[in-house]
């Protein structure tokens, strides 16, 4: 027996983990392409923005913004749709989806970070940095995620209410071609010769 055959009593316990672990790996998967591709537009847009910022940028909040906007690119503009569409097509629950696949990414960053430059960690203001950037990005892949299983429920109202139209058009064409329905004449035959 497959684990795509159904039973009686519904999937089994191989086929729910089987389905669990590529849940599991489809979130971990998008984490870090995420990461990935945020990193590379991330590095791409600071080189081609690298004189107008560093001009106007120089030290102050202003660095700090720069350098959480370039730092947390992946999450905000590349993790946070990620998750939209996660949430239009996979549903289940947010905690489930966002922190997984964040937490997939940003241990993949930290781990290239620490073999490019040792320990991103220098002091607890650093750790504190961290936690504040982490904590300042969520919550907008949490908003896409919620966001997009409404649009999912409402896309899905929709499609009930349009399927019902549908078979209340259907079940009249049927009701008023039962009513008229008188067989067919037959066709008169010609002589064979």
């Amino acid at each position: 027996m497959t684990t795509s055959e159904p039973t009686a009593s519904g999937p089994g316990a191989w086929a729910r983990a089987e389905n669990a672990s590529r849940r599991v790996l489809l979130v971990l998967c998008l984490g870090l392409l995420a990461w990935g591709v945020g990193a590379l537009l991330a590095v791409n847009l600071r080189e081609l923005l690298e004189d107008t910022l560093d001009r106007t940028v120089e030290t102050g909040l202003g660095a700090i913004v720069e350098h959480w906007v370039f730092q947390r690119f992946w999450v905000v503009f590349v993790f946070a749709p990620v998750c939209w569409v996660a949430g239009r097509f996979l549903g289940g629950s947010s905690l489930l989806f966002v922190v997984p696949g964040f937490l997939t990414g940003e241990a993949f960053a930290l781990a290239l970070g620490f073999l490019r430059d040792g320990s991103p960690f220098h002091s607890w203001a650093d750790v504190a940095g961290w936690a504040i950037s982490i904590v300042l990005s969520l919550p907008i892949c949490f908003v896409a995620f919620i966001s997009g299983g409404r649009a999912f429920e409402r896309a899905q109202a929709r499609s009930l209410v349009d399927a019902a139209a549908r078979k209340a058009d259907y079940d009249a064409f049927i009701a008023k071609a039962n009513q008229g329905a008188e067989p067919p004449p037959n066709p008169p035959t010609e002589p064979r010769s």
